[in-house]
């Protein structure tokens, strides 16, 4: 009804295709971000395991 009065027009239904590309893009953002997390968490891990040896060096030495 919309339409006939000069309405916004209905979105045409998605394809198979382009539902399963959006899944698609969706699940590659999601692995992005999962592998920029454990990016980050390892960075911290490997620092805290210097600063930690330094530490302990540092104590032994002294």
């Amino acid at each position: 009804m919309a339409d006939e009065q000069g309405g916004i027009e209905s979105a045409p239904p998605l394809t198979a295709y382009e539902i399963a590309r959006a899944k698609k893009e969706a699940e590659l953002k999601r692995a992005q971000k999962q592998k920029r997390k454990l990016i980050i968490y390892s960075t911290l891990a490997c620092i805290a395991v210097i600063v930690g040896l330094a530490v302990v060096l540092g104590y032994s030495y002294s």
